[in-house]
């Protein structure tokens, strides 16, 4: 396990949807802050939506990082086939083992069934790519519901980001 940080843990200085800073942090000087934290890893996540940087500043984003010694970890919002596609080559170029993934996005929000038939229309470009998708448990979904999507699809290229928090914004205790 690594000590990592997430660009959500600055929510307030990068900014969130619907909540923008008037200053809001670049993603350089999360890095440096990250780097001189001690952390080994950072998350970037859906507030610093890679998908918006040019191929230069990606390139850019991975090498500031390895030079703090900094593995890179990817997440996004919105399960939709165009963006999943994008975002699971976003992770194998900036080496991200694998992708946290927040199902819904406002104006999108798929059954259950439906999660399933993306998933498993990806498994080939995850095998391919080497990179696991990590369902966090951010949306409507109780535990249950998102163990049967892994263990229906995939368990070696299909997991969970768990965030215990939400677990409890669904009513469910530590124990589920």
């Amino acid at each position: 396990m690594k000590l990592g940080i997430g660009t959500y843990a600055f929510a307030w200085s990068i900014g969130v949807p619907g909540y923008p800073p008037s200053d809001p942090m670049d993603i350089h000087t999360f890095i440096d802050k990250a780097g001189h934290q001690g952390a080994a890893c950072i998350q970037i996540a859906d507030n610093l939506p890679l998908h918006e940087y040019t191929q230069t500043s990606l390139s850019d984003i991975k090498s500031h990082a390895a030079k703090l010694g900094l593995s890179v970890e990817v997440g996004m919002r919105g399960m939709q086939r165009d963006k999943l596609s994008s975002y699971l080559e976003l992770a194998h170029q900036l080496g991200s083992p694998f992708l946290r993934v927040v199902v819904d996005e406002k104006g999108f929000e798929p059954t259950v069934n439906e999660i399933k038939i993306i998933i498993r229309e990806f498994l080939p470009v995850c095998r391919e790519l080497g990179v696991i998708l990590a369902l966090e448990n951010h949306d409507r979904f109780r535990a249950k519901v998102f163990r049967e999507m892994v263990e229906e699809t995939d368990p070696e290229f299909v997991g969970i980001c768990l965030d215990p928090v939400n677990s409890l914004g669904q009513g469910e205790g530590f124990y589920e």
